[in-house]
Formats: structure tokens, sequence, C-alpha cells
């Protein structure tokens, strides 16, 4: 992903219902909820996916979008000095490698 499109991730995310959110069961399909709210509802489309793909949504909240994204963004920034950093001793000493 590029920068651009994890910072659209995080921009939505904050429109989002915040979290936390659970996995429940509600009949016959699983459902994400937040508080006494519906957030999903996953219909039945393999007996063996529904559960694990709401519990996954469920640990999807917002918030961890969020922090996933500024993460990653903040270790781009801290690759590209070490990039730069790494460049420079090479330009400057031959003999440099990593």
């Amino acid at each position: 992903m590029i920068d651009t499109e994890l910072e659209k991730l995080a921009a939505l995310a904050t429109l989002a219902t915040p979290g936390p959110w659970k996995a429940d069961r509600e009949g016959y399909d699983e459902v994400v909820r937040c508080g006494d709210g519906v957030v999903a509802t996953l219909h039945r489309v393999r007996p063996d996916c529904e559960r694990p793909n709401a519990a996954f949504l469920a640990a999807c909240t917002p918030e961890t979008i969020a922090t996933l994204v500024a993460e990653v963004l903040e270790l781009r920034k801290k690759n590209w000095k070490l990039v730069q950093d790494v460049s420079y001793l090479r330009n400057k000493d031959s003999d440099f490698d990593v």
C-alpha cells in the first residue's frame, strides 16, 4: 500500500463506529457488535469461515486500524532515514558494507 492509501484507510477509521467490537451469534448469522449495536452481519457463505471472519472483523476496530497505519507510516519514515544514512556512509567510505 502506498502512503495515500494508508492515510485514506486511517481517515475512514475515524468515521467508523469506535470499538471495542465483539463477535457474536444471532440466529444463523454471525454479527459484529459494538455495545448493543450491530456493526456487521455475516450471512452464511461457508460454515467453516463465518465465525473466524466475524472474529477477524471484530479485531479490526477503527482504533486498531489507525494504530497500525500510524506505525507503518512511522516505520517507513525511519526506514527512509536509514536508507539515506547507509547511502551517505557508502559514498563517504567505499569499504563500508551493509
